[in-house]
């Protein structure tokens, strides 16, 4: 379009350099003519001046160039007519393919299909902003359902981790005689969690030995501190405790002994392990 424009600009221009031209040619033509005139009606115009032998070319000269003035008038004439046919198909082009028939039409048409353009480019941009505003607002509410969710989900993960824990303490405590359940259930209830995997409360000892929740009561109650809280239970001194039975004595273990053990001589302390479960699930462990 922009090459349509400077054609037709250009064309304008060299057209009225033509005309300019022309008419200045017209008019040194016609001084001449005049010049002419006046030399026939005085002193026998031309050729009475022909035949002064000072000059004898004079005539001839004047002719001349009057000769060239008008062949140059004539090429003259010649680009013009090919000015205006050219102008003419640029006209026919304009009206053609743009609906127009001067290069203001164009540049008038153009501005307005800019103007359109823009407008719809605009509307497009809003458009856009619009939606990414609302696909924004979206995300945020999906990701604030998400958390709620997940927020729901931990708070009904942990009341249900409670009742369990909670049922299978005061099931452990009645099966041990324990004289006040809900006593032994605040003393031990944060010490588990509950296995993801089976649904059952874990106890894991200090050396990362994991018990059952009933290992981890018997455990419990077998510590002399804690014999208060079993009916006939009566406080033992020394440091083995009497197999059920009247039978040998049973080894108690320290914490220390059993880190070093496993520090130390790890084979001993794997090999051990069922004896060292037991200890811990019968008391002896201090």
């Amino acid at each position: 379009m922009n090459g349509t424009t400077e054609q037709t600009d250009t064309t304008g221009t060299v057209t009225e350099e033509a005309k300019v031209a022309k008419d200045a040619l017209d008019e040194r033509i016609e001084k001449e003519r005049i010049r002419q005139e006046k030399l026939r009606e005085t002193g026998g115009g031309m050729k009475e001046e022909n035949k002064d032998d000072s000059d004898p070319s004079k005539i001839t000269v004047d002719r001349d160039y009057i000769h060239s003035l008008r062949e140059e008038a004539k090429t003259y004439r010649k680009q013009l007519e090919g000015v205006k046919d050219d102008f003419g198909q640029i006209q026919n082009l304009l009206k053609q393919h743009y609906g127009v028939d001067s290069a203001q039409g164009l540049a008038d048409k153009l501005a307005e299909t800019k103007k359109q353009r823009d407008s719809e480019e605009d509307e497009k941009l809003s458009k856009v902003d619009l939606s990414e505003k609302k696909r924004a607002q979206l995300e945020k509410e999906k990701e604030e359902q998400r958390i709620a969710f997940e927020q729901e989900r931990g708070d009904l993960v942990s009341q249900r981790n409670k009742i369990i824990i909670e049922n299978a303490l005061i099931q452990a405590a009645v099966a041990n005689d324990v004289v006040n359940p809900k006593q032994l259930l605040r003393l031990l209830h944060q010490e588990f969690y509950v296995d993801d995997q089976d649904l059952k409360p874990k106890y894991q000892t200090s050396e990362g030995i994991e018990m059952t929740l009933d290992d981890r009561v018997k455990a419990f109650l077998e510590e002399t501190d804690n014999w208060n809280l079993v009916r006939g239970r009566m406080t033992v001194s020394g440091g083995t405790q009497p197999a059920a039975g009247g039978g040998p004595t049973r080894p108690i273990f320290t914490k220390e002994d059993l880190k070093v053990m496993r520090r130390d001589n790890p084979d001993e302390y794997k090999r051990r392990q069922p004896e060292i479960q037991r200890a811990y699930a019968e008391g002896r462990v201090r």
